[in-house]
């Protein structure tokens, strides 16, 4: 009898930490392993942070290639419909390779394969991510957009993984090269 309590209460941290047990034998089992899609060259990431307001606000990070094509990462940020929207333009602290390869490496791109959850929409606008590769060197049309939004089930391992997700995309804000502050009336 003790030994089946013992291994109830490893498989029940087991199951908090992993995401599953074979009560048979005690082996912690990770049931969140899934495969990460093959995917080309790196094109782009956009974030939106979720937040709640109403009043027509608008906040996203990006990284990409300028015009010129230099690496950078794009923020874009408005308050409500009547304010001014703030673009700012840093250079990269690092490589582009390395956000690429830790991508991969983490697979990230395997939480877009994550279940629809059942909980209540309570941000107007949630928490997203989309990750697009070029996908014509593997046989495809051209590129291919990954998503992953908060309204998805996510284990704690997967949440760890967009944690450091999102730190790698902060650490990679170097100097600003601009910032360009458009009044509403400029898109007219």
């Amino acid at each position: 009898m003790r030994k089946k309590s013992v291994i109830l209460i490893f498989c029940l941290i087991g199951s908090i930490v992993l995401g599953g047990c074979d009560m048979a034998s005690g082996i912690v089992q990770e049931t969140d392993n899934y495969d990460a899609p093959e995917t080309g060259g790196f094109i782009e990431l956009d974030y939106y942070p979720g937040y709640s307001d109403m009043e027509g606000g608008r906040h996203s990070e990006s990284i990409r290639e300028n015009d010129d094509g230099e690496w950078v990462i794009e923020v874009i940020d408005q308050e409500t419909f009547s304010s001014p929207t703030v673009i700012t333009t840093y250079a990269l602290a690092f490589g582009v390779e390395e956000l690429e390869s830790f991508i991969k490496d983490k697979k990230i791109l395997a939480l877009t394969d994550r279940k629809d959850s059942d909980l209540f929409v309570t941000d107007y606008h949630p928490w997203s991510y989309s990750i697009i590769f070029d996908n014509s060197s593997l046989g495809g049309s051209g590129f291919e957009i990954y998503s992953i939004g908060q309204y998805k089930e996510y284990s704690e391992r997967d949440k760890e993984l967009l944690s450091e997700l999102r730190e790698k995309f902060k650490s990679m804000r170097g100097k600003v090269i601009s910032e360009i502050t458009e009044d509403e009336e400029d898109d007219y």
